[in-house]
């Protein structure tokens, strides 16, 4: 498929506005754009399993675990380009089967992981039973982090200044994808440092190629087979509980967030002729702490 007919593809001397599907504008840079469009067709499946055990003898969890699966056609505006893909718009607004593929939003596996622990130390509890100066130190211990794993999700690809260049048109939120020519995980050393230069290889960039003169990529909306960096997270509490008189209690707080200060990567880079067009080159997320004091009454 191409913005211009193709019967008349090869007829060059007939000006491009008169070659195209849309005859009545007025020049021959094209203006046919769909922006933030408010339809489509979105079909998600997904398996869940939860594991949950109440709060008893000093010890409680919660484990949801979800497997899933996400295709539409449509655009999502306002969502995190960051973390689930920024090519998200129509290439072809004839032809809406093309853009059908695995949303940039599926995350096929995610699990979390909520354990609290509170130290069996102190008065009234089964080591150190006593108060005193053994309780002050030893008791009121509590533990417990919010563990996330998640898998990538999927991400498109477009061409550098297609529009332009390619399809010769230069209107607002038209793109151009990439013809796929083989497979983008062939010999590919994903994860590791790529050689001299800045990044972390993620795919085979001789999978693709820039299209012919005015067609269209052949690639869908997503790549297939190919996943973006997932994502591991630990968030963790270590309070100690005080117990002051009556009804009156505190705690002393401790939460870090990222505490294994693990990189959360961004998606590769997915314009084809741009730099690094097949390296993740940039990362987020960092370890940081903070104290609290909090009373109960």
């Amino acid at each position: 498929m191409n913005h211009i007919r193709p019967e008349l593809l090869s007829r060059t001397e007939i000006p491009e506005r008169l070659r195209s599907p849309w005859t009545v504008l007025g020049s021959d840079q094209a203006q046919i754009q769909v922006l933030a469009p408010n339809w489509g067709t979105s079909n998600y499946h997904a398996f869940t399993f939860r594991s949950e055990r109440r709060f008893r003898a000093g010890f409680s969890w919660v484990f949801p675990y979800t497997f899933s699966k996400w295709i539409d056609n449509s655009v999502f505006a306002g969502g995190d380009d960051a973390t689930y893909g920024d090519d998200d718009q129509i290439q072809d607004i004839y032809n809406l089967r093309n853009e059908r593929s695995l949303s940039s939003n599926s995350i096929p596996h995610r699990v979390v992981v909520s354990p609290i622990l509170e130290l069996r130390f102190g008065k009234g509890k089964r080591w150190a039973n006593r108060g005193g100066a053994t309780n002050a130190i030893l008791g009121g211990w509590e533990i417990s982090t919010l563990a996330t794993f998640r898998s990538g999700a999927p991400f498109g690809l477009n061409v550098l200044n297609g529009p332009r260049d390619i399809l010769a048109d230069q209107s607002d939120g038209r793109t151009l994808r990439p013809d796929i020519t083989g497979d983008p995980n062939a010999g590919v050393r994903r994860g590791e440092p790529a050689d001299g230069i800045r990044g972390i290889y993620w795919f085979n960039p001789d999978a693709f190629r820039t299209p012919a003169q005015f067609m269209l990529g052949n690639v869908s909306r997503t790549v297939p087979g190919v996943l973006g960096p997932g994502f591991i997270n630990f968030d963790s509490l270590l309070a100690k509980n005080f117990q002051l008189s009556g009804r009156w209690r505190a705690q002393l707080r401790w939460k870090t967030f990222n505490f294994f200060n693990t990189p959360e990567f961004n998606l590769p880079n997915q314009v084809l002729g741009g730099g690094g067009f097949w390296l993740v080159t940039g990362a987020g997320s960092r370890r940081f702490m903070q104290m609290g004091l909090k009373l109960y009454w």
